[in-house]
């Protein structure tokens, strides 16, 4: 295998030195030296056989950089964050952060079908923590409008739920809340006015004679009966008696009753 040896190369007019493909020049460092440079520069070449020394330029600093990606503008590299236009987006997932220039994380919010942010004014039932719907909740109420405009039909069965009164010697019935509902009979009672009556509504109350029987009950005259005169209960030991009343608004008007049901 041939060699070059060398101790030096300085200026040279004569024929190029030529390396063919394959070959090597070998030796100790000191004997072949390419001077010039600085350090951290590159040597590169201009395709028709001139080297030259040259700088690199250098990345920008990655510190604080994290999720966001290298862009260049044709000339500089740097750091930047990613946008997503909403009507590109057909598949995945991103980032909520990343998603606008508007955005939020905050779990109060969220992204509507519009591109813009909403707040929830309230939890929604069965949403769970982290969705950014309600803020965490699991349960609470949403707001819905219907149509009482026009005849509906329903396809399943609707009913009230029927509730328990508790019970007082001066008997309370706020029909918000126990539009039918049964009442068990401790001791004695009057019914006070119900409270929250609606012009139109139908309520219905069950009284319940307890073990012992033989109570009682007096009624406010709110309470309207039908032939004028009020009932007299049943008072058998866990005896029944329905009643059902209609409101104008003012008096709850009997419609129906139904004395020790068994």
């Amino acid at each position: 295998m041939s060699k070059l040896l060398t101790n030096e190369l300085g200026p040279y007019a004569g024929s190029e030195i030529a390396i063919e493909a394959g070959k090597t020049i070998t030796g100790a460092a000191s004997q072949f030296k390419i001077t010039g440079g600085t350090a951290g520069q590159v040597l590169t070449t201009d395709g028709a056989g001139g080297l030259t020394f040259g700088d690199v330029d250098a990345l920008p600093s990655q510190t604080g950089q994290a999720g966001e990606f290298l862009t260049t503008d044709g000339t500089d590299p740097s750091w930047g964050a990613l946008s997503v236009d909403s009507a590109e987006l057909v598949s995945g997932s991103v980032d909520i952060a990343h998603m606008s220039a508007t955005g939020t994380t905050d779990a109060t919010t969220y992204l509507r079908g519009d591109n813009t942010w909403a707040v929830v004014a309230g939890d929604i039932e069965g949403v769970t923590a982290s969705t950014g719907l309600s803020g965490g909740g699991t349960s609470g109420t949403v707001s819905v409008s219907l149509d009482t405009t026009n005849a509906q039909e329903w396809t399943g069965t609707q009913n009230f739920n029927s509730t328990s009164l508790t019970f007082d010697a001066t008997q309370d019935w706020d029909l918000s809340l126990n539009q039918v509902c049964d009442l068990t009979l401790t001791a004695n009672t009057t019914f006070d006015a119900p409270t929250n009556l609606v012009d139109g509504g139908f309520y219905s109350i069950t009284i319940i004679q307890d073990g012992t029987g033989s109570r009682t009950a007096s009624w406010n005259t709110v309470f309207k009966w039908a032939g004028g005169t009020a009932p007299t209960l049943t008072t058998t030991a866990a005896a029944k008696d329905i009643f059902v009343f209609r409101s104008d608004g003012t008096n709850m008007l009997e419609v129906g009753r139904q004395l020790n049901v068994s």
